[in-house]
């Protein structure tokens, strides 16, 4: 923006002008690199996978230094996590329920419902 003759600046207002052309060119900056990373995931069909992957590398690396901390050796993680917890991850192991139809109160439920419908 050019300066008329007339109108001279103080240092305050030079400072204020440089903060924010400092603020936009970071602006500037940030917005490209987000541009950028639209563009890989757009282009990368694995993106995502990688993204979880270095998630979860990093909550790894967590869990080792908190194990190392605790004095916990990593095949006696069960030691570190909470009853509950342990309950659940052991829950889903458990065998599931049979297909409804394939025992022995299909029959009873067929009459039951036949019944109920109107012919």
């Amino acid at each position: 923006m050019p300066v008329p003759p007339s109108k001279k600046w103080n240092s305050s207002q030079i400072n204020k002008l440089l903060e924010i052309q400092l603020k936009k060119n970071e602006a500037i900056n940030l917005n490209n690199k987000a541009v950028l990373e639209e563009e890989k995931e757009a282009n990368d069909p694995e993106f995502l996978k990688r993204v979880k992957r270095e998630k979860w590398e990093v909550k790894k690396k967590e869990l080792e230094e908190e194990l190392k901390f605790k004095g916990i050796d990593e095949k006696k993680l069960y030691l570190n996590q909470p009853a509950l917890k342990f309950e659940n991850h052991h829950d889903e192991y458990k065998k599931k329920p049979a297909v409804f139809g394939w025992n022995g109160n299909f029959f009873c439920l067929i009459v039951i419902n036949l019944h109920k419908i109107d012919f």
